[in-house]
């Protein structure tokens, strides 16, 4: 059985939008980071997040594992955050930028990081 839409239904183009916050953003961004990385390999990354004219710019700062295909490794990163982020969201990623601020030998000792 399917329920008609009645007149009681509001149109698509009429209905509210959404807001995502910034730090919701941010959130996923350095969740998605983790994500690309073989079990057992651990990361430590800040990230940021913000939108402009409805497009979200993400930044990355990323410790990875050495030894680690660096060219490799980043640009996963960024396809994944990317795709990932857009996936959650439903907004367009304008630009994610992946810096490496440190490697680690063997297995990183150090737990995710959320950037504040």
């Amino acid at each position: 059985m399917v329920a008609a839409a009645g007149p009681a239904a509001v149109p698509v183009a009429e209905r509210g939008a959404t807001a995502i916050a910034d730090r919701v953003l941010k959130r996923i961004a350095a969740q998605a980071a983790r994500e690309p990385l073989p079990p057992g390999r651990a990361t430590a990354a800040t990230a940021w997040a913000g939108t402009r004219r409805g497009r979200v710019r993400i930044a990355l700062n990323v410790r990875l594992p050495y030894p680690i295909d660096i060219e490799a490794m980043c640009a996963a990163l960024h396809d994944h955050v990317r795709e990932r982020t857009a996936e959650l969201t439903g907004l367009p990623v304008a630009k994610v930028t992946v810096r490496v601020d440190r490697l680690s030998a063997g297995r990183a000792p150090f737990p995710f990081e959320e950037g504040s």
